[in-house]
């Protein structure tokens, strides 16, 4: 069964300084949903039937899911281990900041995306395993061959799709997931 990974729409509006989101719950903007719609509807042209639609239990998804449930007519699930990963301390802080504050730990991070966790804050691995986690889970509830859809973050595209494509997560900044991109999976990857 191919796994079609989804990353929410656009959260805060373009041009301000960018800054570590994690868990926070922000809504999406309103060219954020327009964005998930078109994108939506052109996985609809290439998918044009879901066995299950899941998300993670945040806004941004939860708005996306809706969306993808008008269009497919199909209920959706919230999974909380679906969640983008979670920064600790950095949550909320612009990236200046946090190099200007923590210039040691953001220097490892960079060299070691897979092992550093910031404070309070878990590391790639612990990402990747809650979500595959949730996948196993959702895939034995799909039961269909059509493809399952899980709305999620950034974060954890990236990891899921470094580990398919580098089997590692140490090239996990060099994957690149824009606002309501969507990845296909035929298999799910090994940790």
């Amino acid at each position: 069964m191919k796994i079609i990974l989804m990353r929410h729409g656009e959260i805060c509006p373009s041009g301000l300084e960018k800054r570590y989101i994690g868990q926070e719950d922000y809504p999406m903007t309103e060219e954020g949903k327009q964005t998930v719609r078109q994108s939506l509807q052109a996985l609809q042209r290439e998918f044009p039937s879901l066995s299950l639609i899941c998300c993670s239990d945040l806004k941004r998804c939860v708005q996306t899911a809706e969306i993808a449930c008008e269009l497919y007519g199909l209920p959706w699930r919230q999974d909380r281990r679906l969640r983008e990963i979670c920064l600790g301390v950095w949550e909320g802080m612009t990236m200046r900041a946090v190099r200007e504050r923590f210039p040691e730990e953001y220097r490892r991070r960079g060299e070691s995306p897979e092992l550093f966790r910031p404070p309070e804050g878990e590391n790639f691995w612990q990402l990747a395993r809650r979500a595959l986690d949730a996948l196993h889970f959702w895939l034995r509830e799909a039961k269909q061959p059509d493809p399952m859809l899980v709305i999620t973050h950034a974060g954890v595209i990236k990891a899921l799709q470094s580990l398919t494509e580098n089997h590692s997560l140490q090239q996990v900044f060099a994957c690149r997931v824009d606002y309501g991109a969507y990845y296909v999976m035929d298999h799910l990857p090994e940790l």
